[in-house]
């Protein structure tokens, strides 16, 4: 996902990016199974033993909104449960997750059948419909304004951005 960073891009540019890979809202924006997102946060609960609402947002590149949703299915099913809050840096406080014993038996057998802990995945569909878009005449780099290597949530619209291609 292109993470943007506020200090990193041009108003125009962030827009322009934005519009091209808007940041899913919901579970099914992803386009991604709820099972499979669930069994990605029990990887990285069980990696990390527990995490904030900020940490999971940075360790799987979503929302926030999709991450309750996801942690609201997971806590319904038994896999995890509240620890109470911590202070964040800024002085706010965050829920702090973990695993419950049948969260942590959920995430070895994930762990079994794919090791992979890191952001939540690009669905092939979505990077093949942005990466088909024309060009345009502007050319920007998406390492000077973005945060990760490749688009994340494409609109489905005609690219009015060259991703560096000439």
């Amino acid at each position: 996902m292109y993470a943007i960073s506020d200090s990193d891009a041009y108003p125009s540019q962030r827009e322009a990016v934005q519009r091209l890979a808007p940041q899913p809202r919901t579970v099914r924006e992803t386009g991604l199974a709820d099972s499979f997102l669930g069994d990605l946060v029990c990887k990285h609960l069980h990696d990390a033993g527990v995490l904030d609402m900020p940490r999971l947002v940075e360790r799987l590149a979503l929302t926030g909104s999709v991450l309750e949703e996801v942690l609201g299915f997971l806590r319904k099913d038994g896999r995890i449960e509240v620890l109470g809050q911590a202070g964040g840096a800024s002085g706010g406080q965050a829920l702090r997750y973990g695993l419950t014993e049948r969260g942590r038996s959920s995430a070895r057998d994930a762990l079994a059948r794919s090791g992979y802990i890191g952001a939540a995945p690009y669905p092939v569909s979505s990077y093949r419909s942005c990466s088909s878009c024309r060009p345009s005449t502007t050319v920007v780099s998406p390492p000077a304004i973005c945060t990760r290597p490749s688009p994340r949530w494409c609109c489905r619209r005609p690219c009015s951005i060259n991703w560096g291609r000439r």
